[in-house]
């Protein structure tokens, strides 16, 4: 904090284990406040379950998804927290032009939708990162708000499976999103927990 203040830094920004309650405390008492509860989900070791009959079907994203697909990736990835990850949601925009400057810096994006009755319930997203797992974007509404919590639950669900098939040949997956949304949907694909962080700043 000394150095922080001496380097005149608007902010301080720390990463803590939600199962550490002690360093939480300590934290606390010097004025970090919590931010984000964010889980790290990894797809587990069963990479080919089967999805119930949901009437649910998934398709490529559709490019009138767009609207409700970023609002959705917003909530659950704000900008708030993109300066720590890569975070780069416009990408995932449709359009010509996107798709050519894609192309071109060779960067590579799969998209799929969750649709019912022509419905969008859910999309998810897969972009390389380079790293050791390959990292997926899931965008939701609000559970909150959300007059069928169940519907894009199931949604998800799908949508984890199918990106678990489409991509058997790579690293594993990995999903960052906010703890305690969708636990159970999460699960039902196959995904395990490996860790929830505190997201805390003073």
């Amino acid at each position: 904090m000394l150095q922080a203040r001496a380097k005149n830094a608007s902010a301080v920004w720390l990463h803590v284990r939600e199962d550490n309650p002690g360093a939480i405390r300590i934290y606390e008492s010097l004025g970090f406040q919590e931010i984000a509860r964010r889980t790290a989900w990894y797809s587990g070791p069963e990479r080919f379950l089967t999805g119930s009959d949901t009437g649910i079907a998934i398709v490529p994203r559709h490019p009138r998804f767009w609207p409700l697909q970023i609002n959705w990736l917003r909530r659950s990835y704000p900008d708030r927290l993109s300066w720590y990850h890569s975070w780069n949601l416009n990408a995932m925009r449709p359009g010509f032009l996107n798709s050519l400057y894609l192309f071109f810096i060779d960067f590579q994006l799969k998209q799929w939708a969750a649709v019912r009755s022509d419905e969008l319930l859910a999309t998810l997203t897969w972009m390389p990162q380079g790293g050791r797992t390959e990292s997926l974007y899931a965008a939701i509404p609000n559970p909150a708000f959300s007059e069928d919590e169940t519907s894009h639950g199931e949604a998800l669900t799908q949508l984890l499976i199918q990106a678990q098939r489409a991509m058997a040949h790579y690293a594993p997956l990995s999903l960052d999103f906010p703890a305690g949304e969708m636990t159970e949907a999460i699960r039902a694909a196959g995904f395990i927990p490996r860790r929830t962080l505190l997201w805390m700043r003073v």
